[in-house]
């Protein structure tokens, strides 16, 4: 019996998106807020904050989760395992930026990101169904970084 998981199998790939999902949520309702108060609001510096927060948290998480595949894919890659912590380092880098640079820096990361992970995925390096969340999940938080961006533009 192999120690590797069945990807074949639906349910990784249900709690994957159902995971994603909600991790969408805070990127929806702070760039909603954002767009309801607009940047004059007493509010605004607040909710910027908290979503920029998010967005390099979560953007840690996915350089995480490619540390992860390249890990797995055989003899470690000293350039891709470099290259996956880029994420982490970016989205830190980004905190210190003001708004006007930080949130449009964070959706180049989502972008990049989201193009490496899908292409991996078709190269066969991660299953199919991953490529496919991350595309669709690399579309909403960049919509959801153009909502805040406009937001406090």
């Amino acid at each position: 019996m192999s120690d590797e998981p069945d990807h074949s199998s639906p349910r990784p790939a249900r709690i994957a998106w159902a995971a994603a999902l909600a991790a969408f949520l805070p990127f929806a309702a702070l760039a909603a807020a954002l767009l309801a108060t607009g940047r004059t609001s007493a509010m605004s510096g607040l909710l910027a904050d908290a979503f920029k927060m998010w967005s390099a948290i979560v953007l840690a998480f996915l350089g995480g989760i490619r540390f992860g595949l390249d890990m797995r894919a055989g003899p470690a890659d000293g350039r891709a395992l470099s290259i996956a912590t880029l994420a982490a380092l970016s989205g830190w880098g980004a905190m210190f930026l003001p708004d006007a640079w930080c949130i449009p820096v964070l959706m180049v990361a989502y972008g990049a990101h989201g193009a490496w992970d899908s292409l991996a995925a078709f190269r066969g390096e991660a299953p199919a169904w991953f490529g496919n969340l991350r595309i669709v999940m690399t579309l909403l938080i960049v919509a959801a970084h153009g909502a805040a961006f406009l937001a406090l533009a």
